[in-house]
């Protein structure tokens, strides 16, 4: 019985590498920090749906909004969400432990390939997918 299971775990073992790898054509990324407009909508997307797990815990909302030429008074109406104010940082309420747990997990998908490319190939999807 245990040679079969042996037998059956390398003969499926080549199969799970392969499905691993992906034969999605992704587009080059090519960063333009001229394109106020692009990176207005990045920080959109990101606050409203990377930030949840994702902090950017050492930049401040107000010299974000600085930096992309949002006015405090929008970024605090649209962008800056639960009970921060726009001079705190960009914390999420996710625990560190909690946290290093699902990076640990998903550090090992994101080293397969180019992490930038796989990075742009999800955000296409998810401004395709998602509303």
């Amino acid at each position: 019985m245990k040679k079969l299971l042996i037998a059956i775990l390398l003969i499926c073992l080549p199969t799970l590498a392969m499905a691993a790898a992906s034969n999605y054509k992704m587009e080059p990324f090519r960063a333009d920090l001229r394109d106020q407009e692009s990176l207005q909508r990045g920080m959109a997307l990101f606050v409203n749906r990377c930030m949840g797990c994702h902090s950017m815990e050492y930049q401040r909302f107000a010299r974000t909004a600085q930096d992309l030429g949002i006015p405090e008074d929008l970024m605090e109406e649209y962008l800056i969400l639960g009970d921060h104010a726009i001079n705190d940082l960009m914390t999420i309420a996710m625990d560190k432990k909690r946290c290093s747990r699902l990076v640990r997990c998903s550090a090992t998908r994101s080293n397969t390939g180019n992490s930038f490319t796989w990075k742009h190939v999800g955000l296409q999807l998810h401004a395709y997918f998602l509303p």
